[in-house]
């Protein structure tokens, strides 16, 4: 629908539900070859999901494009995306013919989309420094947990509840920005579930050691995706312990249970030379078997330094060039010798007679 201004105020609506927003958040991706294109705006990416559907549905929408769109939002999100209560449940969308529950305020279709019903798998460390995976409900994560749960699930333990606390007192969390390789994870923050203050358990030194401060008992990590929507709220995808040693040691498919290397002993490496340097000679003797002096193979042989003929009829085969060089050389001696220009001989001055009393000077 569109940027809208009302009020001296831009806002966006959304696209799916007509819901008004300060910001666009999601979007619809399209792609112009290999170029991402966004249009819309949407209030969640699960509405993002089901206007995709409904085009699909309608026929507007071919199925590769709609395949691509919607691994274009799990990549973003880190996590299956499904699709937001249908428009027409909506209280301001809804017919009195359309048989239908009704979402009558924002609140509720918030809840909604959060409240999903999937699992997520999370990395556990044990206060003796052993590190698991371990498979949590969604809303376990969010907050919605009961006295019968107590973070223990299946016979499997999630976070050992302390001595000193009540009934009452529930885990804490806090965010640790941790930047991974992969596409979602660059997206997600850390979140670390552990009971608070001194209560009893012992010192999980491998946890205090990774977030700098002192943790007792169980910790639970676990990743939150960051993403716009219309009201905030957590997403909580996989951290597993291929994650955890990626996040923390910088490798990846570390062994949980590697053996210490064994060092070889003298008489080991003895043997593992000498068999080594057998196997190297065998293999130089079975490249050379072919190969022959370079005394008996004729291109070696010793040549006689070739004449300047030689090298001149290398040169010029055709002799044309050597020809019009002789001629250049020759050409100046047999031409006739240019006459030398006549010089000019200077004008002789008037000779003047001598009078009679310069004669007797003279005398």
């Amino acid at each position: 629908m569109g940027k809208r201004k009302q009020h001296g105020i831009t806002y966006y609506q959304c696209d799916w539900t007509g819901l008004p927003m300060r910001s666009t958040n999601c979007y619809m991706p399209t792609w112009n070859g290999e170029k991402l294109v966004k249009h819309g705006s949407y209030a969640y990416w699960e509405c993002v999901v089901a206007h995709v559907h409904e085009l699909e549905k309608a026929g507007d929408l071919l199925e590769v494009e709609a395949r691509r769109i919607l691994e274009h939002v799990h990549d973003l999100c880190g996590a299956v995306v499904l699709p937001a209560p249908h428009f027409r449940q909506l209280d301001w969308f809804h017919r009195p013919e359309d048989p239908v529950p009704i979402i009558e305020t924002v609140g509720r279709l918030h809840c909604e989309i959060v409240d999903e019903d999937r699992k997520v798998i999370a990395v556990r460390i044990a206060p003796d420094g052993y590190v698991s995976d371990i498979l949590l409900e969604h809303a376990l994560l969010q907050g919605h947990w009961a006295e019968k749960v107590q973070w223990a699930k299946e016979n499997q333990t999630i976070l050992s509840r302390p001595p000193l606390c009540t009934a009452a007192d529930k885990p804490t969390s806090f965010v640790v920005h941790r930047k991974l390789s992969r596409k979602s994870a660059n997206r997600a923050d850390l979140v670390v579930w552990h009971w608070p203050h001194k209560n009893g358990l012992p010192l999980n030194q491998t946890a205090s050691n990774h977030f700098k401060m002192q943790i007792y008992g169980d910790v639970v990590l676990v990743r939150v995706s960051k993403e716009q929507s219309l009201l905030p709220r957590e997403r909580f995808i996989n951290f597993s312990y291929v994650d955890y040693s990626e996040t923390f040691h910088g490798k990846r498919n570390v062994k949980r249970d590697a053996q210490p290397a064994t060092a070889l002993s003298i008489d080991e490496y003895a043997t593992i030379k000498t068999q080594m340097l057998s196997e190297l000679t065998s293999l130089e003797h079975a490249v050379s078997s072919s190969a022959s002096r370079p005394q008996d193979v004729a291109a070696a042989a010793a040549c006689p330094p070739p004449s300047g003929q030689q090298l001149a009829d290398l040169v010029d085969p055709t002799g044309r060039k050597r020809q019009a060089l002789k001629e250049r050389l020759v050409a100046p001696l047999s031409r006739p010798m240019k006459k030398q220009p006549r010089r000019l001989q200077p004008e002789r001055l008037p000779t003047v007679e001598k009078d009679d009393w310069m004669e007797g000077l003279d005398s």
